[in-house]
C-alpha cells in the first residue's frame, strides 16, 4: 500500500474500523498524530472528532491495522507474516461476529413488529 492510501480510500476505510473494538487504536492515534490525549479533552465535539478520525494517517497505529486489514493484493497477502495474519483474523472474525448480532437484532426487532401487528388485529 501506498502511503496516501489511507487517505484516498477513506469511505472504503470506515468499514475497516469500529469504534468501540480499536478504541485504544483510535486514542493513541490522536495522541501521536494530533497531540490529543481524548481522555483529556471533554470540550471536543462529535462533528470534530470525526472529522479528525477521517483524517488518521497511515504511519499511526491505527493507520497501520487498517492497511492490514484493507489489503487485497494475493501476492502480498502471501508475504503476510504472523502478525498481521492475525490481524486481519481478528478483524474478519470481529466483523462475522458482528453482523450475526446485528442480524439477530434485526430478526427480534421483526419479530416485535409483527406479534404487535398480529396483537393489533386481534385484540
Amino acid at each position: 500500500m501506498h502511503k496516501n492510501d489511507f487517505k484516498e480510500k477513506s469511505k472504503s476505510a470506515e468499514n475497516c474500523y469500529d469504534m468501540e473494538f480499536d478504541k485504544g487504536l483510535i486514542e493513541a492515534s490522536f495522541a501521536m498524530q494530533y497531540g490529543i490525549r481524548l481522555s483529556y479533552e471533554p470540550d471536543i465535539t462529535i462533528s470534530e472528532y470525526y472529522r479528525l478520525l477521517v483524517g488518521i494517517m497511515p504511519d499511526t497505529p491505527l493507520g497501520r491495522i487498517v492497511q492490514i486489514r484493507m489489503e487485497k493484493d494475493p501476492d502480498t497477502l502471501k508475504k503476510f507474516g504472523e502478525y498481521e495474519k492475525g490481524v486481519r483474523n481478528e478483524w474478519l472474525s470481529f466483523k462475522a461476529n458482528y453482523s450475526k448480532k446485528e442480524q439477530q437484532q434485526t430478526d427480534e426487532e421483526n419479530l416485535k413488529k409483527l406479534q404487535n401487528m398480529l396483537k393489533s388485529l386481534f385484540s
